[in-house]
């Protein structure tokens, strides 16, 4: 047998043993507001804390300095604040990555009317073949 493919039997093993503890099909319900930005593509803080605010989104403060945001409720706020695209976005499910399903969405947006993909989402971008 070859070094290599000892060790790839090796990852492999690794991999299939910590798959389900990475894979869980149930995501935790509250998340850090570094997962909430994330799923909501904002850079800002102080945006979130204006989500927050205003209710939109929902969030628990278990201690003074540590604020939880619900993952259901930014789901459903991604679903109700997508106006334009929301033809072209599919609906947020819990267990679906956030920010996967929006990247799609815009990119069809794009082909069906065509606006111009940000480039953040342009994989013509690299290759300079973007118009």
């Amino acid at each position: 047998m070859k070094p290599w493919t000892r060790l790839l039997t090796l990852v492999e093993e690794v991999v299939a043993r910590l798959k389900p503890h990475y894979n869980s099909p149930q995501e935790d319900k509250w998340i850090s507001y570094i997962e909430a930005m994330y799923c909501l593509i904002i850079k800002s803080k102080t945006i979130l804390q204006t989500y927050r605010d205003e209710g939109k989104i929902r969030f628990s403060e278990p201690s003074r300095k540590s604020i939880l945001y619900d993952r259901d409720s930014i789901n459903e706020f991604l679903n109700k604040y997508t106006s334009a695209l929301s033809d072209h976005l599919p609906k947020v499910e819990s267990e679906a990555p956030c920010i996967e399903g929006l990247q799609l969405g815009v990119k069809q947006y794009a082909l069906e009317t065509g606006a111009r993909v940000p480039l953040c989402l342009d994989e013509n971008r690299q290759t300079g073949t973007s118009p």
